[in-house]
């Protein structure tokens, strides 16, 4: 993902915004592009930083859903929270392949 704008403020929103979308994909049970978005996110915004500390001290902060959509993600734990989200999720799901 390329986050173009000047400024840890701009690119900061963009990052912010990449996290509501990923926040709808979630809600519609669209696993797959989920985790793109994820990957896509973690990527453009390392674990330290001038860009992490201020989506981490946004007021209203996305970062904790980001953090949380990431788990449901990651295949550690053997997928467990991906498992346990497909089996509680309601209407049509597009699964991660």
């Amino acid at each position: 993902m390329i986050i173009a704008p000047d400024g840890y403020t701009k690119r900061a929103k963009v990052a912010e915004h990449f996290i509501h979308v990923a926040d709808a994909l979630r809600k519609h049970n669209n696993y797959f592009s989920l985790h793109f978005i994820i990957n896509a996110v973690r990527q453009a915004v390392p674990d330290q930083g001038v860009l992490y500390q201020k989506l981490v001290d946004m007021e209203e902060s996305p970062w904790k859903r980001f953090l949380s959509m990431e788990v449901l993600v990651s295949a550690f734990g053997g997928s467990k929270a991906y498992k346990l989200a497909l089996q509680n999720s309601s209407g049509p799901v597009l699964v991660d392949l």
